[in-house]
């Protein structure tokens, strides 16, 4: 992408690009909005241990959760306050433990074939989108973390962007449809997929997309039904989803949902941006995709989420990373095409 540019835009983009990195790291002295929280003492992790371990002794889940939810202050309308069953219906079969196994074989998987596509430029890229990508699923070792639905959503897209538009787009289906039954904030993810599919005239991947579409639309749609089932007319509404944190709200929540977080805070700040800039030099077929996706989250971040909604970055963990590995040649793409001279004119 970055080679195309003439060299007064190259240079246009690189001022705009400081400006911004600089007005973001300044953005570290904002104060931080108050965060309403429904107990001093109980979290959201413990309120999904709690309703797995529930429905493990026997409760029905949606059951489970609303009372849950009522018992701690949690709001259970409209229906997508409550989870989809999926995570905790899998902690209660197999247990935390091994669940945290099989995440951590889906970030391996992802590292695996994240470390293969970027072989194909150099080596020393490779080495460093594998431990980037490490660096951004981090939390895989904090097994309280595990319960995080958001956290697996975005593991699973990471491995499932690999294998999109590939002859193994399949897995990129099977991949992405796990984290849309965990977590329906992955829908974006397959949406762009079919776009993709569909422009660059991939048939059987766009009808592959379009029917995990269908089908978790229909899976949304029992699940509305179970939870009005079971939800009380005095039960707790959420509030709007209309937090409008902007820009320094996103900036807030990547670094605090991950390994950023041990950084100055005006430097992580800074840095954050730059992940964009190193996605336009990812591996053909990859950046366009890739920059697409962080873009659209990140401005659902900046639009819709609350406060409270800080997880909601975690569904970037760890896609923002990989735009870090490729940040020293989008650079040094960008130096070449500033500071390029036209040949004269004949």
């Amino acid at each position: 992408m970055l080679r195309a540019l003439t060299p007064l835009q190259a240079r246009c983009l690189a001022a705009l690009l400081a400006a911004f990195a600089l007005w973001c790291g300044v953005q570290c002295m904002a104060p931080a909005p108050d965060v309403a929280v429904t107990s001093a003492s109980y979290t959201d992790i413990q309120l999904y241990q709690d309703i797995a371990e529930k429905v493990r002794t026997g409760t029905p889940y949606h059951q489970a959760a609303r009372d849950l939810q009522s018992a701690h202050d949690y709001p259970t309308q409209p229906f997508v306050t409550v989870r989809l069953p999926t995570l905790a219906l899998m902690a209660a079969a197999l247990g935390w433990k091994a669940l945290q196994g099989i995440l951590v074989g889906v970030l391996l998987l992802a590292v695996i074939r994240w470390y293969r596509i970027a072989a194909s430029i150099t080596p020393c890229e490779a080495l460093g989108t594998a431990l980037l990508i490490l660096a951004g699923g981090a939390m895989v070792t904090q097994p309280g973390l595990i319960a995080m639905h958001d956290f697996w959503a975005g593991v699973l897209t990471c491995a499932a962007m690999t294998f999109r538009g590939t002859k193994r787009w399949p897995f990129a289906v099977l991949l992405a449809g796990a984290a849309l039954m965990i977590r329906e904030l992955a829908l974006p993810f397959a949406l762009l997929a079919l776009v993709f599919a569909s422009a660059e005239r991939r048939r059987g991947e766009a009808i592959g997309w379009a029917v995990l579409i269908a089908v978790f639309g229909v899976v949304m749609l029992f699940h509305a039904q179970a939870v009005h089932a079971v939800v009380l007319p005095t039960d707790k509404h959420s509030a709007p989803w209309t937090g409008l944190l902007g820009i320094t709200g996103l900036l807030r929540d990547l670094t605090d949902t991950s390994v950023l977080g041990i950084l100055p805070a005006w430097l992580a700040y800074a840095l954050i941006p730059l992940a964009l800039l190193g996605w336009t030099a990812a591996p053909r077929g990859f950046a366009a995709f890739g920059l697409l996706y962080c873009l659209g989250i990140a401005a659902m971040i900046a639009l819709f989420s609350r406060p409270d909604n800080f997880y909601w970055a975690c569904l970037l963990q760890p896609h923002w990373f990989i735009g870090f590995a490729f940040l020293p040649r989008a650079l040094r793409e960008l130096s070449q095409a500033a500071l390029a001279r036209r040949a004269p004119a004949l």
